[in-house]
């Protein structure tokens, strides 16, 4: 139901949606995405995969956090991609907090989430 990272617990969406929100590294960039499910296999040692759903960014130019790179936010529309990424543990930068927005936000008619890292160091 959840796995350790970095003394960090991580859940999977249906058990806990506050922990299973992560942020991910990517060749060019980060990638929002929920944890879905967790997988620990044995091969010839113990390994750790994570099946992640991402979020869908919002674009740049309605996107306030955008000009920010400071405050560590980005908007994302709240509704997650039909694509799944399996990943190990060392691909997570950190915890997200999401913070869901009404249609009509930011100017948006759809719905949004404003993903915030709890990256410490």
């Amino acid at each position: 139901n959840y796995v350790d990272i970095n003394s960090r617990k991580f859940s999977r969406r249906r058990v806990h949606e506050g922990n299973s929100l992560v942020l991910v590294r990517q060749a060019v960039g980060q990638m929002a995405a929920f944890v879905e499910t967790i997988w620990s296999l044995t091969l010839d040692q113990s390994r750790i995969f994570l099946l992640l759903r991402p979020l869908h960014w919002a674009e740049t130019a309605v996107d306030p956090y955008a000009s920010c790179p400071g405050f560590e936010c980005r908007l994302a529309l709240d509704q997650l991609t039909d694509k799944y990424f399996v990943v190990e543990p060392s691909s997570v930068i950190s915890h997200a907090v999401a913070l869901r927005r009404p249609g009509g936000t930011f100017g948006i008619s759809s719905k949004t989430i404003v993903v915030c890292s709890l990256n410490q160091g």
